[in-house]
């Protein structure tokens, strides 16, 4: 069985197996949020630009502690380091100038921005502001925004031109809001001459979480390695579509290299109820799944999550996504040494 680095590492190297980089060669390239899924699995994959010959220097930026494979690949030459917090506005000065900026900080899971609301909305509104200032003449910056945006629409597909109904007082607004202001910026950035893309990013998963993370793939198999069952807090019945981290990362990328909109919808198209996730990821492991006699769940998450990614396929032709069942086998595998 390969163990997480090797994983992390085979993983970067299919994002960037049919992708031609070349006009990154003597770029800087500052990512914050690092040491998340995403950040992890774009830095995997400027690594393997790296191995390719393609003369790269990445910084990565983090809040806590790097995980073992950013000292792995920090000692290899691969990248730099940076730790702060970037909710806080004095450590924006010191932070340093770049041809490419990835703006992944933000509270991904709902957990987390749900328990520190201002810092989630200062990642997104202040931060985005401070760092797009730090980006070099004729650069790029990238923002990650979130489908959390067209929360409040009941429509069968959304596209970049919807934009969701929720008003400030929603359960999850920290959130919501901070990413509709990180987009303002990128909007408004355009107009100013400079290169800002915003990419609606919908469920994403795979290797490059850490132990305890609250979304949902990764608490199914934290209980299922764990204590050996898989216990659903409600039936399940939520509609999701999943897309594995080196088909969000490789259609990143794509958009960093020659995007032509100011915002895009990226995600999968492996399409599954929570209850369907939890029955695949339940049989992978070996253990039982079980209902719960009542339902609880996280307050105002949306019940049908769907957008249109023709966007995306019309520019770059990307459709054949890793199979969900493949994903999750991976992600498994990553996560095993987490729990044993």
């Amino acid at each position: 069985m390969p163990d997480a680095l090797s994983i992390l590492e085979s993983d970067g190297e299919l994002a960037v197996s049919r992708l031609d980089a070349s006009t990154l060669a003597g770029k800087r390239i500052f990512i914050t949020g690092a040491s998340g899924l995403i950040g992890t699995g774009i830095i995997a994959a400027l690594r393997s630009l790296r191995l390719k010959g393609i003369d790269i220097q990445i910084t990565a930026h983090g809040f806590s502690a790097p995980p073992a494979s950013f000292t792995a690949w920090h000692e290899q030459g691969h990248l730099h380091l940076l730790r702060s917090n970037l909710a806080d506005p004095q450590t924006w000065s010191a932070l340093p100038e770049a041809d490419v900026i990835i703006h992944a900080a933000g509270y991904g899971q709902p957990g987390k921005f749900m328990e520190a609301p201002l810092q989630a909305l200062m990642l997104n509104t202040g931060t985005t502001g401070a760092l797009l200032q730090k980006l070099a003449k004729g650069g790029t910056f990238l923002f990650f925004s979130s489908t959390e945006v067209y929360q409040g629409l009941d429509r069968p597909l959304l596209t970049e031109s919807d934009i969701g109904t929720t008003t400030p007082d929603h359960p999850r607004s920290s959130y919501i809001e901070g990413k509709r202001c990180g987009e303002a910026f990128c909007h408004n950035a355009r107009g100013a001459g400079i290169r800002a893309i915003a990419l609606r990013l919908a469920h994403t998963y795979g290797p490059g979480t850490r132990a305890g993370d609250r979304r949902v793939i990764n608490m199914f198999i934290e209980k299922a390695l764990r204590d050996g069952k898989i216990e659903m807090q409600d039936e399940g019945r939520a509609v999701r579509s999943w897309g594995y981290i080196t088909d969000t990362v490789e259609t990143t990328l794509h958009i960093l290299l020659r995007g032509r909109h100011s915002v895009y919808n990226i995600g999968g198209r492996s399409k599954a109820t929570i209850r369907e996730l939890g029955e695949s990821i339940a049989r992978l492991c070996g253990v039982p799944l079980m209902l719960p006699a009542s339902s609880s769940s996280v307050a105002g998450a949306p019940q049908h999550v769907e957008v249109d990614l023709s966007r995306a396929e019309a520019e770059f032709g990307k459709t054949d996504d890793v199979p969900l069942e493949e994903g999750l086998r991976r992600t498994i595998d990553f996560q095993r040494s987490f729990y044993s």
